[in-house]
Parts: C-alpha cells; structure tokens; sequence
C-alpha cells in the first residue's frame, strides 16, 4: 500500500511538472512573438493562457506589455491613449486576479508614466517593491528571476520620467542582479539605460552580457547590431541582424533594422 502512494505521489509529480513546462513554454512563445511584432498572433496567445490560467498574473502583464510595445514601435501611427488603456485593464485584472504579483504594479506604474501622471506612477512602483523582501531573498513566494525582472522593469519605465537620474535606474538595476545574475532581460534594460545616456561602451558589455546569458536571443543581437551602426561598423552590424534572422526568419526588428542600415550604408 505505502509504496503504490508513493508511486501515485511520484506520478502527480511528473504530471505537475509538465503542465507548468507545457506553460512556461506557451508564455515564452506569447513573449517572442510580441518581441517579433507579430502582435495579433501575441494577444491570441495571450487570450489563450488567460483561458488556461486566469489567475496568473503574469499572462496579463505581458499581455499589458504587448499592447505598450504597438506604440513604442511606431508611435506616428498608434496614439498612447489607443494602447493606455488596455493596457491598464490587463494590469488592473492582473491586480485583482494575482495581487502578490509584483508585475502588474510595475505595468500600471509604466502606463501613469506615459501618460505623465507621476505621482500616480510612484505609488505604483512603491507598492510592487513593497511585495519583495529587502533581506533573504530566497525565502520569499516570489522567485529570484522575478524580483529581479521587477527592478529592472522599474528602471526600464522610469527611462520615460524625465526628471530621472541615471544613478537612480542604476541602483535598481543592481538591486536586480543582486537578486538574480542570470536573466537576460535586466542586462538588456541596463544596456538601454547606458545607451540612453550615450554610453555605449557600458551599454555593449550588458548586451554581450544578455546575449552570452541566452546566445539564441534576437532581441540582444539586434541590440547589439544597432550599437555597431552608431559606431559606423555596418559590416559588423549586418553579421548580427543575419545572425538574428537565421535564429528566426519572422524576427520584424531584424529586417527592419537591415533596411535601415543598407540605407545609411548606401
């Protein structure tokens, strides 16, 4: 009897395991294709895991994040009000669903920035750090990648306040790495904070950072080609768009990027 429980208890374990890798790997899917800007496909996707788990907040952040992500890649034809407010409903549900999920806090802080109403943005970020420890950091229910992930994602929304210190997004950049050293993402953020301050040196050791950390990812090699656009080094560049586009022949940042690039270069 005693080793039949333990069978069932070691078979209920598999099958919990699979089912949350089937859907880390359905976000991670949901993800690249707003990275891709394919965004319909991505609110699909996202529509999808909303069905499956509609108490993750995570589904609704980053669902949030793809209506965000429409304007900052083209702003003359998508307003920020179009994309504002669902947006902030995705945050909002996320709130309500998952409320000690520190993400959607840092969404809704992002929209009140954009549409300047900083005060508003402050009580939002405030109150996604609040649900992380200061100390022990493991002992907490939320994981190392994502207390990480909500520090650097502060610090990527706060690029919008003008009033901002590049001190200030760096101390919470550390704070992140202090948390977690090995997400791709916060070392991509950091290279966006180096480089909005005319950094690039800084700015192309936290993007080789990002892209040793996960080497499949277009995201960073993009990044880095455009670097060795503002540096003059096109050749170098175009190695790194083509590099993106054999990882993934759907990548728009890439061809984008490329057509502007055989344009500077003549």
């Amino acid at each position: 009897m005693l080793k039949n429980s333990k069978s069932i208890i070691c078979l209920l374990g598999l099958v919990m395991f699979f089912i949350q890798t089937c859907y880390t790997q359905d976000l991670k899917n949901a993800i690249f294709l707003t990275e891709s800007e394919q965004f319909e496909d991505a609110h699909k996707a996202f529509d999808a895991l909303i069905t499956k788990e509609p108490d993750n907040g995570d589904n609704y952040y980053y669902n949030g994040q793809c209506w965000l992500k429409q304007f900052f890649v083209d702003s003359m034809s998508v307003s920020i009000k179009e994309v504002a407010d669902p947006a902030l409903q995705n945050f909002n549900k996320g709130i309500e669903k998952d409320p000690t999920n520190p993400l959607n806090f840092v969404g809704a802080g992002r929209v009140d920035l954009l549409i300047k109403k900083y005060d508003d943005a402050k009580v939002n970020f405030d109150k996604a750090i609040n649900l992380l420890p200061w100390k022990n950091f493991k002992n907490s229910s939320v994981t190392l990648p994502k207390q990480a992930l909500t520090f650097a994602k502060i610090a990527e929304a706060k690029l919008k306040d003008p009033n901002i210190k590049q001190a200030e997004l760096l101390e919470l950049i550390t704070k992140a790495i202090e948390r977690s050293d090995n997400v791709p993402e916060v070392y991509l953020i950091k290279g966006d904070i180096y480089l909005n301050y005319n950094d690039g040196s800084n700015a192309i050791l936290a993007y080789n950072k990002a892209n040793d950390l996960d080497p499949r990812s277009c995201k960073a090699m993009v990044k880095i080609g455009q670097l060795w656009v503002r540096g003059k080094s096109y050749t170098d560049a175009l190695n790194y768009y083509k590099d993106a586009l054999k990882i993934d022949s759907a990548f728009a940042p890439a061809y984008r990027e490329r057509a502007e690039l055989y344009i500077l270069a003549g």
